[in-house]
């Protein structure tokens, strides 16, 4: 038997309220809290944007340097699998996909992750055929093999930052984890540009 709408809509307000400001230590605990969370209430969230902790120059020196592997990030937009999906013209009006999401920042301390805004009232009912079909524990942690385009400009044994760069070009913006992947090389050839120069002076 299906919840009234009104006791649907006053426990999905408490739950934004439990969840807003929930701090994080690194981004794992949060991905393993978020797998945890989605599994309880039948939901599908992807990043659709992020600002990974590289970009950012202050991250870039010692000791804050270590903070890049463990937080990850600085923001994060999550929302809900059917963000793109329009739901079914009435009267001839088109409505916008499901308005659910989920923000996540770096606190002003820049030692946590925090919850800073969500909106959990979905537009549409939880499905467990589809979560069954399209969840995957651990997909925010997934660490997904680099796209190597290997052309004559590109070293079969060496990654210069302008390959990084040409690596980014190459990629979707749904391709997070490989974006990630690569944000952190740049970071690294920023903080020692001249890793390869040296690294050939070994040989």
């Amino acid at each position: 038997m299906e919840r009234p709408r009104g006791l649907v809509v006053g426990q999905e307000e408490q739950e934004e309220q439990e969840l807003l400001e929930r701090a994080f230590f690194s981004w794992a605990e949060f991905s393993r809290f978020f797998d945890a969370w989605c599994q309880q209430r039948l939901a599908l969230f992807f990043i659709q944007s992020s600002m990974h902790l590289t970009r950012c120059h202050w991250a870039r020196l010692p000791p804050l340097y270590t903070l890049i592997d463990v937080l990850k990030y600085s923001y994060v937009r999550l929302v809900c699998k059917d963000v793109r999906a329009p739901s079914r013209p009435a009267m001839g009006h088109h409505e916008a996909g499901c308005p659910a999401f989920i923000i996540v920042k770096l606190s002003p301390l820049r030692d946590r992750l925090v919850v800073t805004e969500c909106r959990l009232t979905h537009s549409h009912p939880a499905c467990p055929i589809e979560f069954a079909y399209y969840f995957r524990p651990g997909r925010l942690l997934a660490n997904t093999c680099l796209p190597v385009r290997t052309t004559n400009k590109i070293s079969k044994q060496f990654l210069v930052l302008a390959d990084v760069h040409r690596l980014l070009s190459y990629c979707k913006d749904r391709d997070h984890s490989v974006i990630d992947a690569l944000r952190v090389l740049q970071g690294l050839f920023h903080k020692d540009p001249e890793a390869k120069r040296r690294k050939e002076k070994e040989r």
